[in-house]
């Protein structure tokens, strides 16, 4: 890690890492390191993850990685990976779609599609997730 001290975090179930190689989190497969990378378990534990990093911790969050290159000196400061498991998942309630920031837009509008509901078709082709489509 670059920065002069690590933080420890307490009470955490996901993955984390110091001088975390990114390139494995990018469409290109390319890049440097993050100082600090987390993979949180669930949504409760991204939350509590978040509300125990210093206010003046610079914060990436990263869904696929589609079409992200990250240089060869990496990223200074947190990068969060949301492109997995439980942060990924699309559910259908109804005419309620529920999904996370990691889902792949692809898988959005597929599952629209089965369960009837009409207008997402154009997701289908646009590679990334739900929360860089967002952002």
């Amino acid at each position: 890690m670059k920065m002069a001290e690590r933080l420890h975090y307490h009470g955490l179930r996901g993955q984390l890492a110091h001088d975390a190689p990114l390139a494995k989190y990018t469409s290109w497969r390319t890049g440097g390191t993050a100082d600090t990378l987390y993979v949180p378990a669930d949504r409760d534990d991204l939350a509590r993850f978040i509300a125990q990093l210093p206010a003046n911790e610079p914060l990436l969050a990263i869904g696929l990685g589609s079409n992200t290159l990250v240089r060869d000196g990496g990223i200074r400061g947190v990068v969060i990976s949301l492109g997995h498991d439980s942060l990924s998942r699309v559910q259908i309630t109804g005419e309620h779609l529920h999904c996370g920031a990691g889902a792949k837009l692809k898988t959005v509008s597929v599952e629209a599609r089965r369960a009837g509901l009409a207008g997402l078709e154009f997701l289908e082709g646009i590679p990334g997730s739900v929360g860089g489509a967002l952002r």
